[in-house]
């Protein structure tokens, strides 16, 4: 893939934001939304959200709210913003809201080192810097926003767990001549 990590909305949110009339996450409806943040922050190892979703059009609607992250241009190339999480409210009826709760751990907003750029070859990097994450109603309409800085590389794998984090997930990476790495992603930022 030519593209590499540059698919779809990825790839106009980074190079060509400008160009989109109709942004990722957009959708027409009989009815109009106001949507504001009433809790946002982080929770051990999770980017949290909570959102209050009103119908105030004269229709009965559902609503669609997103969470994207602008992860930090280190050594490891990045979009601009990555969807982590999105939730839908139930059928509002006019003048009725909803509340909806949405998370992203932490550790999915790490980027696969797949040649060692950052010194740690097949391995999720977390890397330093400031992370922005928002509250967004598609992929430009943001609602509100949040940052958190990571002080220094968090680095995800088998072989150099950060803290000695317990391993919560396994896969495997296969290659074309037939052999296989197991990778694998850690739990815990107690330090933040």
């Amino acid at each position: 893939y030519a593209e590499d990590i540059y698919v779809g909305y990825r790839y106009f949110e980074t190079f060509a934001p400008d160009k989109v009339l109709y942004p990722f996450g957009f959708g027409l409806g009989y009815t109009e939304f106001e949507v504001k943040a009433v809790s946002m922050g982080m929770d051990g190892a999770n980017v949290h959200f909570e959102a209050e979703v009103k119908n105030t059009g004269a229709a009965p609607g559902k609503q669609v709210v997103q969470v994207y992250c602008g992860a930090p241009q280190g050594q490891l190339g990045k979009p601009a913003r990555v969807l982590c999480a999105f939730g839908k409210t139930r059928l509002l009826q006019p003048g009725e809201s909803e509340v909806l709760s949405l998370e992203c751990p932490v550790n999915s907003l790490a980027s696969y080192d797949d040649c060692g750029a950052t010194g740690h070859k097949s391995a999720w990097v977390l890397e330093a810097g400031e992370y922005e994450v928002s509250l967004r109603t598609d992929a430009h309409t943001v609602v509100d926003t949040f940052t958190f800085e990571v002080a220094s590389d968090i680095i995800y794998n088998e072989g150099n767990l950060h803290n000695g984090d317990l391993v919560v997930a396994d896969s495997k990476l296969a290659f074309a001549e037939g052999s296989i790495e197991y990778l694998s992603r850690a739990d815990g930022f107690a330090n933040y």
